[in-house]
C-alpha cells in the first residue's frame, strides 16, 4: 500500500497541471484580497460618524489578522474546489486514455488499494495547497494589518489560536474531500475526466444557485415546500460544507461573532459519509472494469 501511495503521489505531484492550478487559485486569493484591502479606503458614508463605520470598517476587518486568514482557510473550498475538481478528475480519468493502469495491474496491484492511494495522494495534494493558501492569506493579511493599523497584531496568537487554525485546516479538508471522490468516482465510471469535471463543476454551480434561492425562499416557504426546503438544506454537499467553514470564520473574524451554526457535528457526519459513499461507488467503477493486458 505504501508503495501504492508513493506511486500515486508522485503522479499528482509531477502533472503541471497540478501546480499551475494552485498558481492560479493564488492569484485569485491575491487578486480578491488586494481588491478588498483598497476597497477599505472607501469614504464613510455620512451619519456613520468618524470611527471607520461602516463598509470601509468592514473590509478591514476581512483583511487584517487575524480575519483575514479566514480568507486563507475558506477561499479553496469556496472557489478554489473547482480547480481541485479538475485536477482530481484529470488524474483519475487520465489512467485510462495514457494507459498507465494496465502495467500497474499486471504487476498484481489490488486495485482497492489503487483507489484509496489515489484519494490519499489526492488528500494530501489538498493539504499543499491548503498550506499555500494560508500562507499567502498570512502575507496579504499582514500587509493589510500594516496599511490600516499601522502594526502587524500577534497578541491573538496563542496555543489555542493555533489548535484552532490546525482544526480549521481540518475543516476545510473535510468540505471538499466529498468533490474530489465524487470526480475521481465518475473519472473511473465514465473513462473520460472530461465528463467527471462537467458532472462535478455543473453540480457545484448548480448548488450554489440553488442554494441561494432556496435559502432565499426558506422564510416564506410552508407547508411541504418548507420540508422539502429544509430537507435539501439538511442533505446538500455544499450547505454542509458551508457549515464547516462558516465554523472558520466565526473562530478568526470579529464580524462574525455571535453568529450561530447549526448542527455541525451533523455535517461532518454528512460530509464523511458522502466521501465514503464517492469512494466505494470509485472501488466498485474499477473493479467491473475489465483491464485488457497487452503481451509484450
Amino acid at each position: 500500500m505504501s508503495g501504492i501511495l508513493r506511486a500515486e503521489l508522485l503522479k499528482v505531484l509531477r502533472r503541471p497541471m497540478t501546480w499551475i492550478a494552485l498558481a492560479i487559485v493564488l492569484a485569485i486569493l491575491a487578486t480578491v484580497q488586494s481588491l478588498l484591502i483598497v476597497l477599505a479606503f472607501l469614504p464613510t458614508p455620512e451619519g456613520t460618524g468618524d470611527d471607520q463605520a461602516g463598509p470601509a470598517r468592514l473590509f478591514v476587518e476581512l483583511t487584517v489578522l487575524p480575519g483575514g486568514l479566514a480568507n486563507g482557510l475558506n477561499f479553496l473550498p469556496g472557489l478554489g474546489i473547482f480547480a481541485l475538481a479538475v485536477v482530481a478528475a484529470s488524474v483519475a480519468g487520465s489512467e485510462f486514455s495514457w494507459g498507465t493502469v494496465v502495467p500497474l495491474f499486471a504487476r498484481g496491484a489490488d486495485r482497492r488499494a489503487v483507489i484509496l492511494a489515489k484519494l490519499l495522494a489526492l488528500a494530501l495534494v489538498t493539504v499543499i495547497w491548503l498550506l499555500a493558501t494560508f500562507i499567502l492569506a498570512f502575507v496579504l493579511s499582514a500587509a493589510a494589518s500594516l496599511i490600516h493599523l499601522g502594526q502587524i497584531p500577534l497578541d491573538w496568537l496563542n496555543f489555542d489560536m493555533v489548535q484552532e487554525l490546525a482544526i480549521g485546516m481540518g475543516r476545510s479538508l473535510l468540505a471538499m474531500l466529498p468533490y474530489l471522490a465524487a470526480a475521481v468516482a465518475l473519472a473511473l465510471l465514465f473513462r473520460s475526466p472530461a465528463i467527471a469535471m462537467a458532472v462535478v463543476l455543473g453540480y457545484i454551480i448548480v448548488e450554489e444557485v440553488g442554494l441561494a434561492a432556496l435559502t432565499a425562499l426558506r422564510p416564506i416557504a410552508g407547508g411541504g415546500l418548507g420540508q422539502l426546503i429544509g430537507l435539501v438544506d439538511a442533505a446538500a454537499i455544499g450547505a454542509n460544507a458551508d457549515r464547516l467553514t462558516g465554523l472558520n470564520t466565526l473562530a478568526l473574524s470579529p464580524l462574525a461573532q455571535g453568529t450561530a451554526i447549526e448542527h455541525p457535528y451533523r455535517a461532518a457526519l454528512i460530509l464523511v459519509a458522502y466521501t465514503v459513499l464517492f469512494a466505494i461507488l470509485a472501488i466498485l467503477a474499477l473493479r467491473s472494469r475489465d483491464i485488457t493486458f497487452r503481451p509484450a
